[in-house]
């Protein structure tokens, strides 16, 4: 059966029709994928903003949530656990600076430490340089199932991680000696921005030690404000606040230690076994590093030598590094090294 050209282009023109509606469905499907991380992400960090600053919508996500595996959790999933473990979360009465040392004390809790074994660090189980490209999901699930523990630096990004869940702008901030390649004394700590005494101030907080900063009378001290005290050698002025939990989490690596009586033994047979550890116990390590640059053996100390700045608005992140470098008078002279006030 023959046909004439006009009826053969018309079967090309219908197929060629059929082949861009197909296309730009595929096209459009792949869209939608790739929009769908950053979207899931933007609505979670939207529900725990919400949940701040409105905590009777609480009732209602946790009515509506579904117990997913907790390494498949949403922002939104990760929020709920923690208000489940923090019902006071829930009551609409407490504070900003209250809240922001709640939810510290919870990462405190769920965020192990790890010695002896560099293959336990959470960085190196996934070969990354930094916690930070980690996503605050697949943290809490290696943390809370024993499959890897943190250091100063990745305790202090999942904090971080956790205050933007609950609508919270924060920072991580890395102080310390980094001129000398071994032993390195350095510390990471976390900055939250809340309302003060009406005023908007980051408030220091440390989940590896389970510290915040506030004067005597129980106020929170900013960050700039401490960095001011401890220049100014009135560290008197500073009270260090530790929270509720005086034992620190840590993981230890299956067959080892055997000798310890474990808290909690993983699938894996790694385990956690409760152990104190708090500032004194840390500040050994700063100690040579402090004595050279004329301070006293008190880890707030390294708090005078920032060298790194981590945040959400990386831009803001580096404006808080300039100004506290301003303040206490270090400087990088070469890209990514900082250097002491004797330098």
């Amino acid at each position: 059966m023959l046909f004439s050209l006009d009826r053969i282009c018309h079967i090309i023109y219908f197929v060629e029709m059929k082949i861009r509606k197909k296309l730009l469905i595929v096209l459009l499907a792949l869209l939608l994928l790739g929009l769908y991380g950053s979207v899931a992400s933007l609505f979670g960090s939207f529900i725990g903003y919400k949940i701040a600053k409105n905590p009777q919508i609480i009732t209602h996500l946790m009515k509506s949530s579904e117990n997913n595996k907790e390494a498949k959790l949403s922002d939104r999933e990760i929020v709920k656990i923690i208000v489940d473990e923090n019902p006071k979360l829930k009551d609409g009465d407490l504070n900003e600076f209250e809240i922001a040392v709640i939810l510290r004390e919870w990462v405190f809790k769920n965020v192990p430490v790890v010695f002896y074994n560099e293959n336990l660090r959470i960085e190196n189980l996934l070969n990354v340089s930094s916690a930070n490209q980690i996503p605050s999901a697949e943290k809490l699930y290696i943390f809370r199932n024993g499959k890897a523990g943190a250091w100063c630096s990745a305790t202090a990004i999942t904090l971080a991680d956790i205050y933007r869940l609950f609508g919270f702008e924060s920072y991580v901030i890395d102080s310390g000696d980094i001129i000398h390649e071994f032993p390195q004394a350095t510390h990471s700590i976390t900055l939250v921005r809340i309302k003060s005494d009406e005023q908007r101030i980051y408030s220091v907080q440390d989940a590896y030690l389970n510290y915040t900063l506030t004067t005597k009378e129980g106020k929170p001290i900013g960050y700039f404000d401490m960095l001011n005290y401890l220049k100014n050698r009135q560290v008197d002025l500073i009270t260090v606040k530790y929270g509720k939990e005086k034992l620190k989490p840590r993981l230890v690596a299956s067959g080892l230690e055997e000798e310890l009586i474990p808290e909690k033994v993983f699938e894996n047979g790694n385990k956690i076994v409760l152990e104190e550890f708090n500032l004194p116990d840390y500040e050994i390590n700063g100690r040579e590093f402090l004595m050279k640059e004329g301070y006293p053996n008190n880890l707030l100390y390294l708090q005078l030598f920032p060298y790194n700045a981590w945040g959400a608005d990386e831009n803001n992140a580096q404006n808080i590094l300039r100004r506290a470098r301003v303040l206490t008078g270090t400087w990088c002279y070469i890209d990514g090294q900082c250097f002491g006030l004797s330098d």
